[in-house]
């Protein structure tokens, strides 16, 4: 019973050191990148080795959403590609080690199923994200633009 107290502890300490990495990732430049989704990945793949018998919700849950965070901070498809081929290689072993590779077609099928699920969201939430962005720059360049105008309009009638 104190073991399974101190590996839920653990657990949990290494789920919020997760989040807290996910939600500083926007801040990090693009050269620091790759040693996120290194991290990420090794703490995704300890919290799997810490509660074993969670490890299909850990693995299925959070490497989906780690592949489809690489959508928003590359613009490149072969980055996002690279990530997906590390973190899938990495699924792969550490299903293979926790549960073996008898096992290894049914929870990838699930991982892709997950995976064709989260990646469309992540790209149409991406575009909307961007648009958005595009549309908040053009209202301040028109809100620039309409402050000028009023300037040299002040001005002409002065003259």
């Amino acid at each position: 019973n104190n073991i399974l107290s101190m590996d839920s502890f653990f657990f949990t300490i290494i789920i919020v050191i997760h989040t807290i990495f996910h939600w500083y990732a926007s801040s990090l430049k693009n050269r620091q990148l790759l040693y996120f989704f290194f991290v990420q990945l090794f703490i995704v793949f300890l919290a799997a080795f810490i509660v074993p018998n969670g490890s299909i919700a850990i693995f299925v849950g959070l490497t989906p959403i780690l592949i489809a965070q690489s959508l928003y901070v590359y613009n490149n498809i072969f980055k996002v590609m690279a990530v997906f081929t590390l973190m899938y290689a990495i699924f792969c072993t550490a299903i293979s080690i926790n549960y073996g590779v008898n096992k290894l077609a049914i929870l990838i099928s699930m991982f892709l199923l997950v995976l064709a699920i989260i990646i469309p969201f992540s790209y149409i939430n991406k575009q909307q994200f961007d648009a958005r962005n595009r549309i908040q720059s053009y209202i301040q360049e028109l809100e620039s633009a309409y402050m000028r105008v009023e300037e040299l309009t002040l001005a002409n009638e002065r003259q």
